[in-house]
């Protein structure tokens, strides 16, 4: 939701930010966050999580690896995997590897193996 609707150096609100995720978010993708909690229990974890060394989002959403069955137009679909993989996989390029391997067997029978290419080597750049 965050790099959905916000760009670098924003300022972000949330007005109930229990354990701190979106802290956490904001911490690692240039943004500010503001973050307020009632309870004190929360508020401490909220520190003691955003003081802990970033070694990777804690949580992978299956979602960002799905890849719809309807791509069957060349440029919508380039154009789909590109915006995916900037708005989805931008920050887990560990995942991005396998969420191509899914395009390329859901529509190897409809993808040259060009295109594919031409899609990595943009991707590499």
């Amino acid at each position: 939701m965050i790099l959905a609707s916000s760009d670098e150096n924003d300022t972000i609100l949330d007005p109930f930010c229990g354990s701190g995720t979106s802290l956490r978010v904001c911490q690692q993708t240039n943004r500010y966050g503001i973050g307020i909690e009632i309870n004190n229990d929360y508020a401490s974890m909220t520190r003691a999580r955003l003081a802990q060394p970033f070694t990777g989002f804690d949580s992978i959403d299956v979602r960002m690896e799905r890849v719809p069955n309807d791509l069957n137009d060349e440029a919508y679909r380039r154009e789909y995997i590109e915006n995916h993989i900037e708005w989805f996989l931008k920050n887990h390029p560990d995942r991005v590897e396998k969420f191509l391997d899914t395009v390329n067997n859901i529509y190897s029978r409809k993808m040259i193996q060009i295109e594919l290419a031409d899609l990595l080597d943009e991707l590499a750049r």
